[in-house]
């Protein structure tokens, strides 16, 4: 595909439907399946993916306090849990 008429787009924007939305990766979709079940737990004020200590998909979890971490799984379904503290995040 080096040439303009490769280019199989026709220059038409793709309408967005977030049904659509596919997780990127295993850790997304555990972390979605997951979400409302971490925001339960006290001071959780975010998550996210992102990676463990040694660079494999884990899911992010962001709090408020530092102390908040050992009410946390290590992991879910196979995938570890991170947490990094943010302290309160306001939304703007």
């Amino acid at each position: 595909m080096n040439s303009k008429s490769d280019d199989i787009s026709g220059g038409a924007a793709v309408e967005y439907n977030p049904e659509d939305d596919v997780p990127a990766n295993e850790a997304e979709r555990v972390m979605r399946m997951n979400e409302e079940k971490l925001f339960e737990f006290p001071d959780v004020s975010g998550v996210g993916v992102g990676q463990n200590a040694v660079g494999e998909e884990a899911i992010v979890v962001y709090l408020k306090h530092a102390s908040a971490a050992s009410n946390l799984p290590k992991s879910i379904d196979g995938i570890d849990v991170v947490t990094e503290v943010t302290g309160e995040i306001d939304a703007y």
